[in-house]
């Protein structure tokens, strides 16, 4: 196991909820953002588009992980972010049917509004303390 992952998963399991949703979002946005860099669709058996297409297999398994965990609750907030999360993995399955990069970037739009969003949150509980 390398550093960087041992140093990722030990943030992960010492955070708080709303740390550990910052973190995905982080790796969400890399990941977007390496498959509007170099997924190439003219080329789908590059060793870079491999490895975006490898990326966008995980990445959907995420925000999956994300939607179910959120979909348990009934409060307004929760449905709102499930739903949010409902409409990123359909755009991600639309994308791998059609490879418009368009659909990426609407998702990425969608996941740096959330990570502004759970941003104000944090610095207004940090003010509360």
């Amino acid at each position: 196991m390398d550093y960087a992952h041992k140093y990722v998963e030990n943030e992960v399991l010492t955070s708080r909820g709303v740390n550990v949703t910052m973190i995905i979002f982080k790796d969400l946005i890399e990941k977007m953002e390496y498959i509007i860099r170099f997924l190439n669709p003219a080329d789908i058996e590059s060793f870079e588009s491999e490895e975006a297409l490898d990326k966008l297999d995980r990445m959907e398994r995420m925000l999956e992980d994300q939607y179910m965990d959120f979909s348990k609750f009934s409060e307004s907030f929760f449905v709102k972010m499930a739903d949010c999360y409902q409409e990123i993995i359909e755009g991600l399955q639309t994308f791998k049917q059609t490879y418009n990069k368009v659909i990426i970037q609407n998702a990425l739009r969608m996941i740096k509004d959330l990570q502004e969003a759970y941003e104000e949150v944090i610095k207004r509980d940090e003010n509360q303390y």
